[in-house]
């Protein structure tokens, strides 16, 4: 987002132009500009995708029900960090300036 009030309004203005035009593509043509379409999708890469998130879920499963008391320990403490988290909506300030 930029700082000043009128950087600001130009690019919201700029934002609303671009939201307008893709919305009337949409109605003229039934799809957004650069959209990708099915038959696009290559099946290997698919494949490849899910049995990589297979296999990694295996893994960590397999970790964390047959592995030493420290990962176990660890995956408890991560869970229970996750759910506070949530529940209490925490989100940490970003670094973004470090020099």
């Amino acid at each position: 987002m930029p700082a000043s009030d009128s950087e600001a309004a130009t690019w919201l203005m700029d934002r609303v132009q671009l939201k307008d035009r893709l919305l009337s593509d949409f109605k003229a043509h039934g799809h957004f500009p650069n959209e990708g379409i099915e038959h696009e999708l290559s099946t290997l890469r698919c494949l490849v995708n899910f049995t990589v998130v297979i296999s990694l879920t295996v893994l960590f499963i397999n970790l964390t029900f047959f592995s030493s008391i420290w990962f176990k320990t660890y995956v408890c403490l991560a869970c229970a960090y996750l759910a506070s988290a949530t529940c209490f909506i925490f989100r940490p300030i970003p670094v973004t300036d470090l020099l």
